[in-house]
Formats: C-alpha cells, sequence, structure tokens
C-alpha cells in the first residue's frame, strides 16, 4: 500500500485508498462481517466501508450523513457506522489525496 501514492502520482491520477480502510477495520472489528458468506464479495459493512473512503475522499472530508439514517436505511447500527467512518478519515490521512481536481 505504502508504494501506491506514489504510482498514483506517477500515472496523475489519486488513489482512494479503500484497502487501508478495510484493514484497519479489520484489525480493530474481525468480528464483524466484512464479507459476504463466499468470503469475496464485500458485505454490508465492507460496501459501506468502501462508500465511506469514496465519499470522505471526493467531498474533501464533508460531514457523513447522520449514523441514525443508516440504521433505518440498511440496518447499519449508528455505533459501527461512526467507527467505520472515523477509520475512512483516518485512512485518509494515512495516505492523503494529492491536490488535483476530479
Amino acid at each position: 500500500m505504502q508504494r501506491l501514492p506514489e504510482l498514483g502520482q506517477k500515472i496523475g491520477a489519486p488513489i482512494i485508498p479503500v484497502c487501508e480502510t478495510l484493514r484497519l477495520c479489520y484489525a480493530e472489528r474481525p468480528e464483524l462481517a466484512w464479507h459476504n458468506a463466499d468470503t469475496v464479495h464485500m458485505g454490508m459493512y465492507g460496501g459501506y466501508a468502501v462508500a465511506c473512503t469514496f465519499y470522505a475522499a471526493l467531498t474533501g472530508g464533508a460531514e457523513f450523513p447522520p449514523p441514525a439514517v443508516l440504521a433505518q436505511q440498511v440496518g447499519i447500527e449508528p455505533g459501527i457506522a461512526e467507527f467505520i467512518q472515523k477509520k475512512a478519515r483516518q485512512a485518509l490521512k494515512t495516505y492523503p489525496l494529492p491536490d488535483a481536481s476530479f
């Protein structure tokens, strides 16, 4: 993962650190179902982690929708949603995007 930002600079494309978000999430909460039963495709929490990472990157760190909204719409508990959002922000601090317009 450390070389991806360098690669992004070399080819002129931002690298959004989804893998880092997932790594951080899994390291702290391995009991959550990050993948579906097939262990290949993202589960609800993994998909939300991907979405949070893109949202944070593309909005420049704008506030996430309230976790209570997620609880109603997709069944992610507010505490888990906040945890995933925090890890997405942490990943972007570790691997910041270059100043670029999309």
